[in-house]
């Protein structure tokens, strides 16, 4: 196995572990504050997935663009949220996924 690969692996191990604490945290913790939810549930998973990509990206193991795009758009309708702001979050984001898309189909034209 490539050292770069089992890099990549513990990463995403690291990651989903400290998700799944998160999640747990978010759970006792709505309960003794009155936290809404869906919203640290947002930003926890947008900052988990930005952040996995950071560490790729230091490591030189190259991001994941759709999980890059897709902890973004968690983490803006975390904040959103929690700001008391309201968005059409499905037109919102069918345009940023298909934004995503045609910029990969760009990119990949020879």
């Amino acid at each position: 196995m490539p050292a770069n690969w089992r890099k990549g692996e513990a990463l995403g191990k690291f990651a989903l572990g400290s998700f799944i604490i998160g999640l747990g945290l978010l759970i006792l913790l709505g309960d003794v504050y009155s936290l809404d939810f869906w919203t640290w549930a947002a930003l926890l998973t947008g900052a988990i997935l930005v952040l996995l990509n950071v560490a790729r990206a230091a490591l030189k193991l190259g991001i994941g663009s759709f999980s890059l795009v897709s902890g973004a758009i968690l983490l803006i309708i975390g904040l959103t949220r929690m700001w008391d702001l309201d968005y059409n979050w499905l037109a919102i984001v069918l345009i940023v996924i298909g934004v995503w898309v045609l910029a990969r189909a760009a990119s990949s034209r020879s």
